[in-house]
């Protein structure tokens, strides 16, 4: 199936460096980022084009999403100082090390507002949250991502994830596959609750069956 948005390559072209130092400084692992940023491009690229503007808010609320999914299938240890430095081009500095292992939600925040100039309402909007929310974890910022600069993605490597993109939609029926996708997340996130829901029964069964009188 061909790709829905038009002038896809300038757009990339102006945001794909943006999207994956969010995804970077969110999952701390290049792959994982590489991943996030590249499931966001799709969903994207197979919606009709807006605004500049709104669509760069499309695309980071989508990374945001492929993050916190990154998480929530399973717990993943955040990688050493050590570790993490062999497999990025860029040097990995004390500002941005730190910076990296701040709350998930306030390193989204302050990307958006700080990096983006997002305003903290358009903040909210990417982030599925109100903005007083967003407005109260603002006032109490004291994180400076400026460091973000430092992260780059090569140009071979962008290269070869806009040509995936454009390789996923001669592969496959892109449309199904995102709903797919969406349904997945929508059961993988009231399965924790039909546990609960399996072991209160359970419980309160048992309770009942004890308090029982004997014949």
């Amino acid at each position: 199936m061909d790709m829905v948005y038009t002038d896809f390559d300038p757009f990339f072209s102006d945001h794909y460096e943006a999207a994956y130092r969010l995804a970077f400084i969110l999952c701390r692992n290049p792959g994982a980022a590489r991943t996030a940023v590249f499931q966001a491009l799709i969903a994207l690229a197979a919606s009709a084009p807006t605004s500049s503007r709104n669509d760069q808010k499309r695309l980071m609320q989508a990374v945001v999403t492929e993050c916190k999914a990154y998480y929530s299938k399973k717990k993943h240890r955040a990688p050493t100082r050590e570790r993490l430095q062999p497999y990025v081009p860029f040097r990995i500095s004390d500002s941005l090390w730190q910076a990296m292992k701040r709350p998930f939600s306030l390193k989204a925040a302050v990307f958006l507002h700080d990096i983006l100039e997002y305003t903290p309402c358009e903040t909210a909007e990417v982030l599925h949250t109100n903005e007083k929310t967003v407005g109260k974890a603002l006032r109490a910022n004291s994180l400076d991502l400026r460091c973000v600069g430092e992260i780059i993605m090569e140009d071979a490597k962008a290269q070869a994830l806009l040509d995936d993109v454009y390789l996923r939609f001669t592969e496959r029926n892109v449309p199904f596959e995102l709903k797919l996708r969406k349904l997945k997340r929508r059961v993988d996130a009231i399965v924790p609750y039909i546990a609960l829901a399996i072991i209160l029964f359970c419980v309160a069964a048992v309770i009942y069956t004890a308090n029982m009188p004997v014949s």
